[in-house]
């Protein structure tokens, strides 16, 4: 499978606005991923590929995601589903990937056309509002900006994936990475979890 999507951040006021478009959203619901790597860098590993163990409405999958480009706007991705999270996390533990940083958000979604639209609410973040627009059918339109054009809003630069986001957020705060060092402890049920962190200031 391909995706193929673009994300924006979002002012507070821009989030609510288009939440209250009449586009049948979803109930908001919580979505996690525990990122895993193999090289002790995240930033390097965002280069080449990433495993994601997801946990969305009671279903648990543990996926494989590749870049097809250098804009990070097409993704390879094979995802297999399991049935305890837990016992995922200490599989991918013991082939000895590195659990390298929680994704955690409230999610609400629609299909507008030939996209779906998704409004992302990140934990950890300080401005945690964004949107994703996922092409549909690659055989049908396919322009992002029909979205903002269609609804007359401006959604500014497209923003790389939530990984690299994070990341540099977990570089300046310490507390960040304490609090998913520690995320990442009680659901794996393993109390030394090597976990590769990048170097965050004191806050």
């Amino acid at each position: 499978m391909v995706e193929i999507e673009k994300r924006f951040k979002l002012t507070e006021c821009q989030f609510n606005n288009i939440k209250n478009f009449p586009l049948g959203w979803s109930s908001p619901y919580q979505l996690t991923d525990i990122v895993f790597g193999n090289t002790g860098n995240p930033k390097l590993v965002f280069g080449g590929w990433i495993v994601r163990l997801r946990e969305k409405k009671g279903n648990i999958v543990i996926g494989y995601k590749k870049p097809l480009n250098k804009k990070f706007d097409e993704w390879e991705e094979v995802n297999i589903e399991v049935n305890d999270f837990s016992s995922a996390m200490r599989f991918l533990l013991k082939i000895e990937l590195s659990a390298d940083l929680v994704i955690d958000r409230i999610r609400t979604d629609c299909i507008w056309e030939n996209f779906k639209l998704t409004l992302d609410c990140l934990k950890y973040l300080k401005e945690p509002y964004f949107l994703e627009i996922e092409i549909i059918d690659r055989n049908k339109n396919t322009d992002f900006n029909l979205f903002s054009t269609h609804f007359n809003i401006e959604l500014g630069d497209f923003q790389f994936f939530y990984g690299e986001i994070l990341l540099k957020e977990m570089e300046n705060n310490a507390n960040i990475c304490y609090e998913i060092s520690e995320y990442i402890k009680l659901k794996s049920g393993i109390t030394e979890v090597t976990t590769k962190m990048p170097n965050a200031q004191q806050t």
